[in-house]
């Protein structure tokens, strides 16, 4: 059984695995499209609790592309029918064309940027949202209104070069560029993921609204990981 999972990383399932988790959701099982998601072996991703989800479940979710609706639907997952827990795609991976599907090419340029900028700072950048689903599942996902969704996911030992305040202020200006919106949060182990704009605005003695597994907190910006705004 694979290790509890942290949220938007990408449950697999195999044919067996969805067959039984549709027959624990009859009413996704009633529609053709996640039907064909479970057919065709599509992920799920691992999303933060809610409080009517069984306390022994994994809370999940998957997100239909808007050919089909734009739905995002949540369901949970038995643990035993989960075979691999992996991590959200790297964005350096998708700019490469390794994944089964890809980015807009109007994205590129503004992507290896934000690739550059967390090589920085010890930091690679991995998508969520509708750039990481398109990638994930090669379905078209990404609208003209999308964002690039990006997780910066801090390791439980960083680099001496990171420095999140100066991270943030690079993204803010590559966020101003030519191409899709920007969007994402910084995750730090242990305690959850702040908005990284949040990050950047907040003075020392701040509350940052962190989300986890588990739910919503605010915690003192003080207390987590790197310098503090001049």
């Amino acid at each position: 059984m694979p290790a509890q999972p942290s949220r938007h990383d990408l449950l697999l399932l195999d044919r067996d695995g969805w067959a039984a988790t549709l027959l624990r959701h009859p009413a996704l099982a009633a529609m053709k499209p996640v039907r064909a998601w479970a057919e065709r072996g599509f992920p799920a991703i691992a999303r933060r609790r809610l409080p009517d989800d069984p306390p022994e479940a994994w809370p999940a979710a998957i997100a239909l592309p808007p050919a089909q609706g734009r739905l995002r639907l949540a369901l949970t997952l038995d643990a035993a029918d989960v075979a691999t827990i992996v991590p959200p795609p790297l964005l350096q991976d998708a700019i490469e064309g390794r994944l089964a599907g890809r980015l807009p090419v109007a994205w590129i340029d503004k992507a290896a940027r934000l690739v550059a900028a967390g090589a920085r700072h010890g930091l690679a950048p991995r998508l969520f949202g509708s750039a990481m689903w398109q990638c994930v599942t090669a379905q078209p996902t990404v609208t003209a209104a999308s964002d690039l969704d990006l997780l910066w996911r801090v390791p439980a030992r960083p680099t001496p070069d990171l420095d999140l305040l100066a991270l943030a202020r690079e993204l803010d200006e590559i966020a101003r560029r030519e191409g899709p919106g920007l969007d994402g949060e910084i995750v730090f182990p242990g305690i959850g993921a702040a908005h990284w704009r949040e990050w950047l605005r907040a003075a020392p003695a701040d509350d940052l609204l962190i989300k986890s597994e588990t739910g919503l907190s605010l915690v003192c910006r003080a207390t987590l990981a790197g310098p503090a705004p001049a």
